[in-house]
C-alpha cells in the first residue's frame, strides 16, 4: 500500500514539474512610484519585460482627468487620454519595459489593469491612488509550446 501511495505521489509530482516546464513565462508588471510633489498624479513603472494587449478598466465609472507616458527612450510625456473621451475604458497595444505611466487622478480612483505578455499569459493588478497590488495571473492553465 505504501509503495501505492507513492508510485501515485511521484507521478502527481512528474506531471506537475512537466506542466511547469512547458509553460514559459514572461513577467510584465507594474510598480508603484511616487514623485514627491505630484500629489494628484500617481506614477506607475512597468518592469521586467514589454506588455501587449492592456485594457484599463475605470472601476465605478470614476475616470482620471488624463493618462500621460514617458517611454525610456523619450524626454517628453504623450498624452493617451483626456478625460473628456467618450470610451469608458482605455486600451492601449504595446508598452515597453521601464515605460512610466503617469495618471492625473481623483481622491478614490481605482483602475484594474490587464495586459499579457510575450507568452499570451494574461495577468491583471489594480491601482489606486496609494497603491498597486500584485500582479495576478487570469489564465493560470495557459500552456505555450515554443516561443509564438
Amino acid at each position: 500500500m505504501l509503495e501505492i501511495t507513492l508510485s501515485i505521489t511521484a507521478i502527481i509530482i512528474s506531471i506537475i514539474s512537466l506542466v511547469s516546464s512547458l509553460r514559459k513565462k514572461e513577467f510584465g508588471k507594474f510598480l508603484f512610484i511616487q514623485k514627491e510633489g505630484y500629489i494628484n498624479e500617481v506614477w506607475i513603472k512597468l518592469i521586467k519585460s514589454n506588455i501587449y494587449d492592456i485594457e484599463f478598466h475605470f472601476i465605478d465609472n470614476i475616470q482620471p482627468k488624463r493618462i500621460k507616458m514617458l517611454s525610456p527612450d523619450s524626454e517628453k510625456d504623450v498624452l493617451l487620454r483626456f478625460e473628456s473621451s467618450k470610451h469608458h475604458n482605455f486600451k492601449y497595444s504595446f508598452l515597453n519595459e521601464n515605460t512610466i505611466i503617469k495618471i492625473t487622478t481623483y481622491s478614490n480612483l481605482n483602475i484594474k489593469i490587464l495586459f499579457t505578455d510575450k507568452f499570451n499569459n494574461r495577468f491583471y493588478q489594480v491601482l489606486n491612488s496609494q497603491e498597486i497590488t500584485d500582479r495576478k495571473q487570469l489564465n493560470p492553465l495557459n500552456l505555450t509550446f515554443g516561443d509564438s
